[in-house]
């Protein structure tokens, strides 16, 4: 297998040869993982659960997908570079907007992002501040101007319940931090049905709203009116990366933003993306942390067999759902659509060994890839039409879906079986096949 990215320096599993990493680079992370790493400065060793309650803001924006595909046709020269300078502006005023609100952003999803607060006491209080936060997001950025005639929007929902923390994994020193929990997915399912503009409470929101009156029913939708906590939290205070947990830090971020000091500018690559749903796996405060934790080394030794990246994990009690890609930087290669497939047969045989089955949608195709949010919170992640494709083509599969430029791009190394077309709207038909 031929690599022909010259910025190749380290395997998904090789250890870091370069020094701690700057300071700087604490802005990867949420407040949560820092406060671990605070506490736990050790490099881990063993998986961990914490469960706690509190409230969770989903806010994603409107057409981003459509808004790159028309820069890029428009300006092929410097549409990327448009964008990420629009995202910049924007991302990064809804970052201020959350910490200021005393947000701790846990995740970002593509153009969305996910923020919690915790109230130890009162739950109800925790949420009240993630609708006010809400609310004065929708007030400041609902076509927010960005650029002449470039209007932006986003939709919120909220949420709110138990949920757990979570650190899994540890196949080639690598782990995965993340919030699961039912209150992330509702807030996801909250957001869609809401108009730009609007903050859309869940049901388990609104029941622990029951008899304020701040939420009111229009149709399907709950929606919420301004409401101002007795006690708003304030602005969320960020630490720094501690001393002595730098190398437990590192295990926890892209090892691309190791290898470059975090400067990972803003881009249009060609990246195979693989979207698998564990099916019937179910997770909640009853589930074992060994059920997730072997899950999730198979998705990682799967990924990783095939120089991968593990973009994003979730789990919640309607399943567990694995991004992956290949062809991030600093790990690219002539085969990597080959590699994608390769490594969903692998990952369907495996979890199949487990008792699990899985679902898969693999895409290849020119996505933005960059660092989302400013210099208090960011992540690096990617956006395109494969990305959702292959999360559309997840969810259709009985096994494993691949779009017809991953097809071609494997060429005659596997043979492909027709499946019906997709039908998206942006794209019409979209024709699909099934590794043989």
């Amino acid at each position: 297998m031929t690599v022909i990215d010259p910025d190749r320096r380290i395997s998904a599993g090789a250890s870091l040869n370069s020094p701690h990493p700057p300071r700087d680079l604490a802005k990867y992370a949420s407040q949560r993982l820092l406060r671990h790493l605070a506490e736990n400065p050790g490099s881990p060793d063993e998986p961990v659960s914490r469960s706690f309650a509190g409230a969770v803001l989903f806010a994603d924006m409107q057409n981003f997908t459509g808004l790159a595909e028309r820069l890029n046709t428009e300006d092929p020269a410097n549409g990327v570079q448009k964008l990420a300078q629009y995202l910049d502006i924007y991302i990064g005023k809804l970052v201020d907007i959350i910490t200021a609100n005393g947000g701790d952003i846990v995740k970002f999803a593509g153009d969305a992002v996910f923020a919690i607060w915790e109230n130890e006491n009162a739950m109800s209080q925790s949420l009240l501040a993630a609708i006010h936060c809400g609310l004065v997001i929708q007030k400041e950025l609902h076509r927010f101007e960005v650029a002449p005639g470039e209007l932006l929007a986003l939709r919120v929902g909220v949420s709110a319940g138990n949920m757990h923390e979570l650190h899994l994994g540890g196949y080639r020193d690598r782990w995965e931090f993340l919030i699961a929990g039912l209150p992330m997915s509702e807030s996801g399912q909250s957001a869609t049905h809401a108009d730009p503009g609007q903050v859309i409470v869940s049901p388990a929101a609104a029941r622990v709203l029951s008899g304020s009156g701040l939420a009111k029913r229009h149709g399907k939708k709950l929606l919420v009116r301004p409401a101002f906590p007795a006690e708003l939290p304030g602005p969320l205070k960020r630490s720094d990366i501690v001393e002595g947990a730098e190398d437990a830090f590192s295990v926890y971020v892209p090892r691309a933003l190791l290898v470059r000091s975090g400067n990972m500018r803003a881009e249009l690559r060609p990246v195979t993306v693989l979207f698998c749903k564990v099916r019937g796996f179910k997770f909640s405060a009853e589930t074992s942390l060994a059920a997730v934790q072997v899950v999730m080394l198979v998705m990682q030794e799967c990924v990783y067999r095939y120089e991968g990246s593990i973009n994003r994990f979730g789990v919640d009690e309607k399943g567990a759902i694995l991004l992956a890609a290949f062809g991030l930087p600093p790990l690219v290669h002539e085969d990597d659509p080959l590699r994608g497939i390769q490594a969903a047969r692998d990952i369907r045989t495996a979890l199949a060994a487990i008792g699990h089955d899985a679902s898969i949608g693999v895409a290849t195709g020119r996505a933005f890839c960059g660092t989302v949010g400013n210099n208090t919170r960011c992540e690096y992640t990617m956006h395109g039409v494969n990305v959702n494709l292959a999360a559309r083509m997840m969810v259709r599969a009985e096994t494993i879906l691949c779009d017809e430029n991953t097809v071609k791009a494997a060429g005659s190394h596997v043979q492909f079986e027709q499946q019906p077309d997709l039908s998206l709207n942006r794209l019409g038909g979209v024709r699909t096949f099934r590794p043989l």
